[in-house]
């Protein structure tokens, strides 16, 4: 680039927002070969402006078919299901409960629990919508087990779960708070833990009187 052309795009005088060398080696503006035309960049919006914006998008959505609820943070289909969906509170449990009654729910709720797969396997990929009567069905038979396990053995569960949340779920680190707890639930509920795949004729790790592990 020769000194007189640096000189000139340094002071702005050659127009265009970029430039590059033609093919004889000479410095050629962009807007040049663009007719001359400088594009012109929008302005930002103000804050009074951005807020119109938003309120005008929210008026939007509110007016469409399907009501929604639209906040900063999440967006809500408040649509009800179809009569042809039974209709069924979710569980509304944290991690630490779920994870002490899973194995119970997973003994009440075996059969519930396949057919939803079986349904999902065969749906092929559309097992959100077409699974919807099996899925709720696991649903109800998950609550009616924490229903039972909160009525018959409140106590032991609380200790167990609570265990669990300060052990960042570890269940290793509950087994004294376990036997208890599953002892009340077999002799009220008649519901036993099983851990699947289990090898034959070896005591289940809960099981036993004096485990031993190792911490990676």
């Amino acid at each position: 680039m020769k000194a007189k052309e640096w000189k000139a795009r340094r002071d702005g005088k050659c127009k265009g927002v970029g430039s590059h060398r033609s093919g004889n080696g000479s410095f050629v503006s962009d807007a040049l070969e663009a007719r001359d035309v400088k594009p012109v960049a929008p302005s930002p919006l103000k804050r009074h402006e951005r807020k119109s914006l938003s309120s005008s998008l929210i008026r939007q959505l509110s007016e469409t078919d399907e009501e929604v609820r639209f906040h900063h943070a999440v967006l809500i289909d408040t649509t009800p299901l179809p009569d042809s969906v039974p209709k069924v509170e979710e569980v509304g449990a944290t991690s630490a409960p779920l994870l002490s009654a899973s194995y119970f729910i997973g003994a009440r709720c075996k059969d519930y629990n396949e057919d939803y797969m079986l349904c999902k396997h065969e749906a092929k990929g559309r097992g959100p919508v077409d699974c919807l009567r099996e899925g709720r069905k696991v649903t109800r038979c998950a609550s009616s087990v924490l229903e039972d396990i909160n009525k018959y053995c409140l106590k032991e569960f609380r200790a167990h779960w609570e265990c669990l949340d300060q052990a960042n779920h570890k269940l290793f680190s509950c087994r004294a708070e376990e036997k208890p707890y599953n002892k009340c639930v077999f002799d009220n509920l008649k519901l036993e833990k099983v851990i699947p795949d289990t090898p034959k004729g070896e005591v289940p790790v809960h099981l036993k009187e004096s485990p031993i592990w190792r911490h990676k």
